[in-house]
């Protein structure tokens, strides 16, 4: 067997290894796309400052 072909053959195995560990693991709460850190302080609500004083 080539160099080459021993590779190419090791590197599909390691790909279906890490396809089949994505699709035969349990997903807890979904899948979730963003940071989510906790910072949801809104500071400028949209009024301007004069708005607030009349």
């Amino acid at each position: 067997m080539k160099k080459s072909t021993a590779a190419l053959l090791s590197f599909c195995c390691f790909l279906m290894g890490v396809i089949a560990g994505f699709l035969l693991s349990p997903i807890k709460d979904g899948v979730h796309c963003g940071n989510n850190n906790g910072n949801t302080t809104v500071y400028n609500s949209g009024k301007d400052e004069s708005e607030t004083e009349e």
